[in-house]
């Protein structure tokens, strides 16, 4: 039931790339480390012992890649904080801060210390 739950929750999109993730390490890349006695037997733990650090290695770069090629939102990451650096710029961006706590008590944040009123 669990895994149906699952396969429920995740887009169609993923369903299948995890398909093609499953035949290519148990239809090609588990029968070629049995004929180059790489594991001794055709179990899911000796399979999965050789297979998840590259699987770890490719989701890693697939992740640095997507979030190079993403160059705009590095570039606007980037000019925001070169913003907050600049002469005069307020060092805490948000300056003052008023919360209302019920009643007609409020608490503010100004110049680095709370004031009740």
């Amino acid at each position: 039931m669990l895994l149906i739950g699952a396969g429920a929750l995740m887009s169609f999109r993923t369903g299948w790339s995890m398909l093609l993730g499953a035949i290519v390490t148990y239809g090609v890349i588990a029968p070629l480390l049995l004929e180059h006695h790489e594991i001794a037997t055709v179990s899911y733990k000796a399979i999965v012992n050789w297979t998840l650090w590259p699987g770890a290695g490719i989701l890693v770069g697939s992740g640095i890649t997507s979030f190079l090629l993403d160059w705009k939102s590095l570039k606007r990451a980037f000019a925001g904080m070169a913003r907050l650096g600049r002469r005069g710029a307020d060092p805490r961006p948000i300056g003052a801060v008023r919360a209302r706590s019920g009643g007609s008590r409020s608490a503010s944040w100004s110049s680095g210390r709370w004031s009740s009123s």
